[in-house]
């Protein structure tokens, strides 16, 4: 009775677990099935053996934990069940590297003491046994594993949430109202995310100003269903971003650094109940913070630099030239008063083969507004999450989506130009909900 979603969280695990099986198998081939003790007894069926049940507990810990585990919290139950698993195999492993030493598996020992060895190495090693109270998977799987471990689970659930939108299309086709709010165009997984959000967002509204009773239930549930996720869908691209410029730099033994500067935004200097900064805080905490959850992970090699528009391109090229990081390793989110600014002309001036990607915040509208309403009990809405992912997710090469947000694009010279539009919320009844919510999609991402 299991919901897709737990299912699909097995079966990725588990599946992730025969691959490496698999591999091992793979570097001892041609060595281990001939290297036998002197009753008969040969390496490979000892390491089937004790993995098969490593396998059977595995399952049996995944069948137990997730039976009542709630959808959110599948990937903080997965992650330790699995960490443990994989240090037992590595101990296990170890233990037979020590016994193939003695030379009880004849002429092949040295060749599979190689091969045993080459295997532990993308454990981190035969020195990190033992050590779990890290909670660091990287002492337990290699980079480019744990990269794929995450990227698999936000991709599962934006799987998720694509296959409900095609739905919503699909059930839509034979509603005359919705029909060409819908579209018939289906969304596809590769889509960027800000045209997925947009149009879920533009079907949403629709439906929620028609009469209820003339909507169908299974239009309204997916309907929910979407509305609830859209920050999930956000925070968790926000994460896959990061995570693919990450994996590309760790390929070349480099830092992935954000540079960000919110001084762009309209009374954020200004501290009290009511104000930008008192709304927005605990959010920007979170996603300064960012690196050091990833950090905390394994994932070590990105930075977060938030600075002032003085502060910002000092601090990332200091950092750049400490870490030896290729320009084209930083993606930055600033305002146009900050990349006009002298200090940032080398950022802004690098050759094209080497150049950061720059997404640049004109603040117009948001000034315009805040000038207008200073008196007001309304805030602006700062979606800081998806000014982020928009900038990544063009950096990384992906498709500019067809949304008003972006002004301008230059693909050559890496740089987007982003116009956001001013949505002043009531502060205490929704603006402080919103942020909660951001917040809230970003820690379970």
């Amino acid at each position: 009775n299991f919901k897709s979603k737990k299912i699909g969280a097995i079966a990725n695990t588990c599946t992730g677990w025969m691959d490496e099986v698999f591999e091992l198998f793979f570097l001892l081939k041609g060595a281990s099935k001939y290297a036998a003790t002197a009753d008969g007894v040969t390496l490979s069926a000892r390491i089937s053996e004790t993995f098969k049940k490593l396998d059977f507990e595995l399952l049996k810990k995944l069948t137990l934990a997730l039976r009542d585990t709630p959808d959110e919290n599948i990937n903080a139950t997965i992650i330790p069940i699995l960490t443990e698993m994989r240090l037992k195999r590595k101990e296990a492993l170890i233990d037979f590297s020590k016994e193939v030493e003695k030379g009880i598996y004849g002429q092949e020992s040295a060749f599979v003491k190689k091969k045993i060895d080459e295997w532990l190495s993308i454990y981190g090693g035969s020195e990190a046994a033992g050590k779990p109270e890290t909670g660091n998977m990287s002492d337990i799987v290699g980079p480019e594993q744990l990269f794929e471990i995450i990227e698999g689970y936000l991709n599962n659930k934006r799987a998720q949430f694509i296959r409900e939108a095609n739905r919503l299309v699909t059930i839509s086709s034979g509603h005359k109202e919705l029909r060409d709010a819908a579209g018939a165009q289906k969304f596809k997984h590769e889509d960027p995310t800000a045209q997925i959000e947009d149009r879920v967002k533009k079907i949403a509204t629709l439906i929620d100003a028609m009469d209820k009773e003339g909507v169908p239930t299974n239009i309204l549930s997916i309907k929910e269903f979407l509305k609830l996720n859209i920050d999930q869908l956000e925070a968790d691209a926000l994460i896959a971003a990061i995570i693919m410029h990450a994996r590309q730099a760790k390929k070349e033994n480099q830092k992935f650094i954000i540079g960000l500067e919110t001084d762009w935004i309209p009374g954020i200097k200004e501290i009290g109940y009511g104000t930008q900064h008192d709304a927005i805080n605990s959010l920007m905490q979170h996603v300064d913070e960012l690196h050091e959850a990833l950090r905390s992970i394994g994932l070590d090699n990105v930075e977060i630099i938030h600075k002032t528009s003085e502060e910002l391109a000092p601090a990332l090229l200091d950092k750049a030239q400490k870490s030896q990081t290729k320009f084209s390793n930083i993606v930055i989110l600033a305002s146009d008063k900050t990349v006009k600014l002298p200090n940032f002309k080398p950022l802004m001036d690098a050759d094209d083969k080497d150049r950061p990607f720059i997404a640049v915040i004109n603040p117009q509208y948001l000034e315009e507004w805040h000038n207008s309403n200073k008196n007001s009990l309304q805030q602006l809405d700062i979606n800081i999450i998806r000014l982020l992912y928009v900038a990544l997710e063009l950096a990384a090469g992906k498709e500019k989506p067809e949304i008003p947000l972006i002004l301008e694009y230059d693909r050559k010279h890496r740089i987007v130009i982003l116009l956001p539009r001013a949505e002043p919320k009531d502060y205490q009844r929704e603006l402080l909900d919103i942020y909660k919510g951001r917040e809230k999609a970003l820690q379970a991402a």
